[in-house]
């Protein structure tokens, strides 16, 4: 059956475990689950919003529609790539698709099942990197061209920044960190790292935030201590998860408890986005985009803010895919919840013309 291996003479600069036992199947049916990524990732550099500068849209009238084969796409499904973690025959390995399940590239097939299971696989460039919990959760990188490379452990989550970059959460004892990992070049290096508080019920979700410099890193708990790193550093208590950070230190957006995001106005709290939104934020950037859904528990609108820049846009939407999972200068990218790994369903926004499309895609053929 096929394994994966550490490549020889991995660079990251860390504290490593005991080697890596061989790649496994996917234990368990959450595992197979994995998010829609955009092929330009979530972490872009920072862009300006294409709407208005008021609440509303652009001006386009997008029409919603399911992409039926034959049809013409108003909207490419190769603007964003599915990762897959089972085939069509139930078999596991790594693969990727365009957003209507065409274009199949196989990293790996007819993986193993012995004991780890894989999470949070993303598509960045050409690469999959996703974690790999076992003894300790590892960070992984598997490329069309090269063997399958370790890059860091004790990995707890990861976004992208850049092209070539990674921003990952790692623990170790008592204490968390924030790690810069560039994916070619120099190893891992630590930028941050703050204690872990006791985590009595008044602590809630952690949440970080790099400036758009790259110069300051703000990080913390709901309910629990915010610490500021950087040139002007700082520390703060029960103001929310950073979300936002600017170059001078200020902490402008911040997310609470319940997927729901404020902006910080001095002393005051502006709801920017309301419970169960789970905003995106483009690390590096003004960026924060979600889905805004109505009374009736349907799809409206997609909302994009520039919360430094003061700019926003508002895109009518609608369908069951409500997650953002990828924000890039041209498009915003939505995942339903899969609760089937063998079907998926995605939707997109052009940022310029406010066209919306859904696109419906099954797991690819067994090789």
């Amino acid at each position: 059956m096929g394994q994966l291996h550490d490549a020889v003479g991995s660079s990251a600069r860390v504290r490593r475990p005991a080697p890596p036992q061989p790649w496994s199947r996917f234990v368990a049916l959450a595992a197979a689950s994995v998010l829609l990524v955009a092929g330009l990732a979530s972490g872009c550099a920072p862009v300006v919003p294409t709407g208005p500068t008021a609440s509303g849209g652009p001006s386009a009238d997008p029409s919603a529609s399911v992409r039926a084969p034959g049809s013409p796409a108003t909207i490419d499904p190769g603007v964003g790539r599915l990762v897959w973690l089972v085939d069509r025959a139930g078999g596991f390995g790594i693969w990727t698709t365009d957003l209507a399940g065409g274009d199949v590239r196989t990293y790996q097939s007819d993986l193993d099942e012995a004991g780890n299971s894989l999470r949070d696989a993303r598509l960045v460039g050409d690469d999959v990197v996703l974690i790999r919990d076992g003894p300790t959760a590892e960070l992984w990188i598997l490329s069309p061209t090269t063997p399958p490379r370790r890059l860091l452990d004790n990995v707890n989550s990861f976004v992208q920044r850049g092209t070539r970059e990674l921003i990952a959460v790692r623990d170790v004892g008592t204490e968390r960190a924030i790690w810069r990992v560039p994916l070619d070049g120099p190893p891992p290096a630590v930028i941050a790292e703050l204690p872990v508080p006791d985590h009595g019920p008044q602590v809630g979700p952690f949440g970080f935030a790099i400036s758009p410099d790259g110069r300051t890193v703000a990080a913390g708990w709901v309910g629990g201590p915010v610490e500021v790193i950087g040139p002007k550093p700082a520390t703060r208590r029960d103001i929310g998860a950073p979300l936002v950070v600017a170059d001078d230190g200020r902490i402008v957006a911040v997310t609470g408890r319940v997927g729901d995001a404020y902006l910080l106005d001095g002393d005051r709290m502006v709801e920017l986005a309301a419970p169960e939104s789970d905003p995106l934020a483009a690390p590096g950037s003004g960026l924060v985009a979600w889905a805004s859904i109505g009374d009736d528990g349907a799809l409206d609108a997609v909302e994009l803010r520039d919360v430094l820049a003061g700019t926003s846009a508002t895109y009518p939407a609608s369908g069951t895919a409500t997650n953002v999972v990828g924000l890039t200068p041209d498009h915003i990218v939505l995942e339903a919840t899969a609760f089937d790994p063998q079907r998926r369903t995605s939707s997109v926004v052009d940022r310029h013309s406010g066209r919306f499309e859904t696109f419906e895609a099954t797991a690819p053929a067994a090789d």
